[in-house]
């Protein structure tokens, strides 16, 4: 298994080690991964909370290496959908700065309130962020 030493939670998004085809964290895709193969079908898939001590577990195992939590084994989070939900909503709200900046927010808020799509402000916001629409 690959070692990477890097902590995951806490740490700016643009920091993370990457999946390079797909410019995400590694950590968001793992996490992805294992909630469309065995969590699609569930009910309330991110409003539901996994159990919160393993959780904490798998969180203190994947900030020491990510390598070595085998995100492939259902017996790892306890075959709940709802532990690696509560991991990747756990990651986003321990990010130091949003997804979406505190840079962009007026943009946000104003892509929302129109009804033209795509919005004006919403073509300012993808040029400039380090995301794909």
């Amino acid at each position: 298994m690959t070692t990477l030493l890097l902590e995951i939670y806490g740490v700016d998004f643009v920091d993370q080690p990457m999946v390079e085809d797909l410019g995400i964290p590694l950590f968001v895709e793992k996490c992805i991964s294992v909630i469309e193969a065995t969590g699609m079908d569930s009910l309330g898939i991110y409003r539901l909370s996994g159990n919160a001590g393993l959780i904490a577990d798998l969180k203190e195992k994947i900030d020491q290496d990510i390598g070595k939590v085998n995100f492939a084994n259902p017996v790892t989070y306890d075959k709940d959908v709802n532990v690696i939900t509560g991991l990747l909503k756990t990651y986003f709200r321990e990010m130091p700065d949003p997804l979406m900046t505190f840079h962009y927010y007026d943009s946000l808020l104003a892509a929302a309130s129109t009804n033209s799509f795509p919005p004006a402000p919403f073509q300012s916001i993808r040029s400039h962020s380090c995301f794909s629409f």
